[in-house]
C-alpha cells in the first residue's frame, strides 16, 4: 500500500481535477464552483511538495542528477499528455470539418496539432488560449519550466535562498494578480499572461517545497485539531468562496499562502491503520484518474457538447454526473493498466542502469 501520509493527497488531487473540470464544462452542471481556478494553485503547491519528499535529499547528495531528474518528469508526465493531444486533435479537427473554413482551417490545426505534440504554445483563430487545443495544458507547459529550475538550482537553495525565492516570486504573483484582478490568469496567449503563469507556478511550486523542508509554515494550533479528511472540506469551502470585486486578489492570495499549507498540512497527517486501509482503494483511484481527468475533461467535452447540441441544455446536471463518470472509469483504468507499466518499463530503460530505485519512485501513485 502506498504511504498513508499521502492516500488523502491522492484524494485531494482527484477532487482539485473535479473542481476545475466542472469550470471548464459548465454547460453540463449549470453551476460553478467560484474560485475553482485556485485548484490548480493548490496543484503546483502539490507538486513541490511531494517532488521534494521524493526527489529533494537525493538531488542534494547526488543520488539523483538533474537530467534523471528531468527525464523521470517528462516519463511521468507525457504519455497521458501525448493521449490528450489525440483527443484534442480529434475534437479540434471535428470541429473544423463541422465549421466554416475559414474561420479555422486545416492548415491552422495541423499546425497547431503539431506545436501541441511538442508541448509548444501556438495559435489558432478565436481562440486566446496559449494551447489552444486543450487550454488547461498551459499549468503542465510551466510546471516543467520550474522543474527544471529546481532541478539546476537544488544544491543552492539554502534556507535563506528559497525563502528569498518564495518572497520574490510571491511578491511577483501578488502583483500580477492585483493587476488582473484575481488568481485566474496564465492560459491566455500574451506576454503580460505568460509572465503571471510563470510567477504563479514558480510561487506555488516553492511554496510547497519550503513547506516540505519546514513543516511548521503550516499552523500547528489549527491542524493539530483537524482530522486529515477535513482537508477535503477546507478545499472545497476555499473554492466556493463568492466574489468580492476589488477583494478578490487578496482573498486569492490568501487562499494561496494560509489555507492551502494548513490543507496540506491536515492532510499529511497519519491515518488510522483500518481506516487507511479501507479508504485506500477510493483515494487511490482518484489520485490515478487525476492527471488524465485534468488533461482530457475539456477537449472531450467540447467534443460531446457539439455533438449533443440542444438536448445538452435539459439534462443538466445529469449529464456532468455521466460526463464524469466515463471519464473517471477511463482515467483510472488509463493509469494502472497502461501509464503505470509504460513508466516502469521507460524508467528502466532510460534511467534504471543508474539508478535502480527510480522504478520504484516513479510508479507511486500520488508522487509527482
Amino acid at each position: 500500500m502506498a504511504n498513508h501520509r499521502f492516500l488523502i493527497l491522492d484524494g485531494l488531487r482527484g477532487i482539485g481535477a473535479m473542481i476545475i473540470a466542472v469550470h471548464h464544462t459548465g454547460a453540463y452542471w449549470h453551476f460553478q464552483f467560484p474560485r475553482s481556478y485556485l485548484a490548480v494553485d493548490l496543484f503546483f503547491l502539490l507538486s513541490g511538495f511531494v517532488l521534494a519528499h521524493v526527489h529533494d535529499e537525493k538531488l542534494r547528495d547526488g543520488r539523483c542528477s538533474a537530467r534523471d531528474f528531468l527525464v523521470l518528469r517528462l516519463i511521468r508526465l507525457l504519455p497521458d499528455y501525448w493521449l490528450s493531444v489525440l483527443v484534442s486533435a480529434f475534437a479540434l479537427l471535428t470541429y473544423v470539418a463541422a465549421t466554416d473554413q475559414a474561420t479555422v482551417g486545416y492548415g491552422a490545426a495541423a499546425l497547431a496539432i503539431l506545436m501541441s505534440l511538442f508541448l509548444l504554445p501556438s495559435v489558432l483563430p478565436e481562440r486566446n488560449n496559449l494551447f489552444p487545443l486543450d487550454g488547461p495544458v498551459w499549468s503542465l507547459f510551466y510546471t516543467l519550466i520550474v522543474n527544471a529550475v529546481y532541478a539546476a538550482c537544488n544544491r543552492f537553495l539554502t534556507p535563506r535562498a528559497l525563502a528569498a525565492l518564495v518572497l520574490v516570486t510571491g511578491a511577483a504573483c501578488s502583483f500580477a494578480v492585483a493587476v488582473h484582478g484575481n488568481m485566474d490568469v496564465g492560459a491566455q496567449a500574451s506576454l503580460a499572461s505568460a509572465g503571471a503563469a510563470l510567477c504563479r507556478a514558480s510561487f506555488g511550486f516553492f511554496w510547497g517545497l519550503a513547506l516540505f523542508r519546514n513543516p511548521s509554515l503550516a499552523s500547528r494550533k489549527l491542524t493539530r485539531f483537524l482530522p486529515p479528511w477535513s482537508a477535503f472540506a477546507i478545499l472545497v469551502a476555499a473554492v466556493c468562496i463568492p466574489g468580492f470585486g476589488v477583494l478578490d486578489p487578496v482573498i486569492d492570495i490568501f487562499v494561496v499562502v494560509c489555507i492551502f499549507p494548513n490543507i496540506i498540512a491536515v492532510a499529511t497527517k497519519p491515518l488510522n491503520e483500518g481506516v487507511a486501509r479501507r479508504a485506500a482503494p477510493v483515494l487511490l483511484a482518484l489520485g490515478a484518474a487525476s492527471y488524465p481527468l485534468y488533461l482530457m475533461h475539456k477537449p472531450l467535452g467540447e467534443f460531446v457538447a457539439r455533438v449533443l447540441g440542444d438536448r445538452l441544455a435539459g439534462t443538466a446536471p445529469w449529464s456532468g454526473v455521466a460526463l464524469f463518470a466515463g471519464l473517471f472509469l477511463f482515467c483510472v483504468w488509463l493509469e494502472r493498466r497502461v501509464d503505470i507499466p509504460l513508466r516502469k518499463f521507460l524508467t528502466h530503460r532510460l534511467v534504471g542502469a543508474r539508478r535502480p530505485a527510480a522504478s520504484a519512485q516513479v510508479a507511486k501513485p500520488g508522487v509527482g
